[in-house]
């Protein structure tokens, strides 16, 4: 009996997850769409890198929405134990009703990227919300990316399995690995200076202008660098030159280009006033960068504080500025290596087991 899976798209951040649902959950896996106008990514590079085939569902745009076709004829000919379905999306609603109308007995797992702050109400739509609370009677279990979010459906619903958006530690250490030669030449243009680190799209809800004032109001001597384009990158730069700081704004960045950012950096910086998680604190702290997160973002469950990093409340400038200074205080190891404190792998087979033992 074979699982399914049924996402919005193959993202980088999901590309571990999926290879290993294929890998070790016996799962076929499906995506509405191919890609999207103006995505960072390429979806051909992600489609070599996947241990599957990945296949499109058949959709129809009504509205403004996307309506999968043939969901109903994929269940038929799977005959699964376990469907993995978007949140509480359409999709979703779609499985549910064939469920029920069939009378079948296979499960229903969501995967969510709710963090805290948005249950709280910070970013929610009307829809999200009473879709939630429609369907959640209707799921048997959801997967979530914030360790206080599963607490909440925990509390609420009895539901709730934690797995963080996080890469597979075999696949990116080694490669972080051979990145050394790349990443020392780039590491000479700066001399003896510390590197603080952002990546991300440049766009309101990261908090960048606070960052910039932070980076201006601090004691010791950093070279900021922001990683990444986006709207608000003219405005950002007008603001760096009225503060009279010196802000390496160096683009848009893949692969080998990024990843060496990552290796050079001595402090990565999440500022986000709203973020459901961000992927980049696992990639951060992967390539050995002692991390600052937003509280409101998921991410911030990867922190442990005074360890790995510190978390902030991305209202406050003395905070953000309090935590850059008390990185001083976590001993500098030499050469960098990884400060995750959680394992993609285990944290898997743990999701796994759980699915596999769980009844329906």
């Amino acid at each position: 009996m074979r699982n399914i899976s049924f996402n919005m798209l193959l993202a980088p951040y999901r590309l571990d997850f999926f290879n290993y649902l294929y890998e070790n959950f016996n799962c076929k896996i499906y995506f509405e769409q191919k890609g999207f106008e103006g995505q960072l990514f390429s979806t051909e590079k992600l489609e070599k890198q996947c241990l599957y085939t990945p296949q499109y569902l058949k959709t129809k745009k009504i509205g403004h929405r996307n309506f999968a076709t043939d969901i109903f004829s994929i269940i038929e000919q799977h005959n699964p134990k376990t469907i993995f379905v978007p949140e509480f999306s359409i999709t979703t609603i779609q499985v549910i009703l064939y469920k029920i109308w069939k009378r079948k007995k296979f499960n229903i797992v969501s995967i969510c990227d709710d963090s805290y702050d948005m249950i709280q109400g910070n970013g929610f739509s009307k829809m999200h919300h009473y879709a939630r609370k429609i369907l959640m009677p209707f799921i048997n279990e959801i997967i979530l990316v914030d360790k206080r979010a599963v607490q909440w459906y925990q509390n609420k619903y009895k539901k709730g399995i934690w797995m963080p958006i996080i890469l597979n530690e075999n696949r990116i250490l080694p490669y972080l690995k051979n990145l050394d030669e790349k990443a020392n030449d780039l590491k000479k243009l700066y001399a003896n200076k510390k590197i603080l680190l952002f990546v991300g799209r440049l766009i309101d809800v990261k908090n960048l202008p606070m960052l910039l004032q932070a980076y201006k109001n601090l004691q010791d001597k950093y070279h900021l660098v922001i990683v990444g384009d986006g709207e608000k990158k003219e405005e950002l730069q007008h603001l760096s030159q009225e503060l009279n700081i010196d802000v390496q704004f160096v683009g848009k960045q893949e692969g080998d280009n990024l990843y060496r950012w990552y290796k050079i950096a001595d402090i990565f910086i999440l500022p986000s006033y709203r973020e459901a998680f961000g992927a980049v604190v696992n990639e951060a702290l992967l390539a050995g960068c002692l991390c600052i997160v937003s509280k409101n973002a998921g991410s911030s469950c990867l922190i442990e504080e005074g360890v790995n990093g510190y978390t902030f409340n991305p209202y406050s400038i003395e905070d953000l500025i309090q935590c850059i200074e008390k990185c001083r205080q976590i001993p500098v190891i030499s050469p960098k290596t990884s400060k995750m404190q959680v394992s993609f792998v285990e944290r898997m087979n743990n999701l796994i087991d759980k699915l596999t033992t769980s009844k329906q």
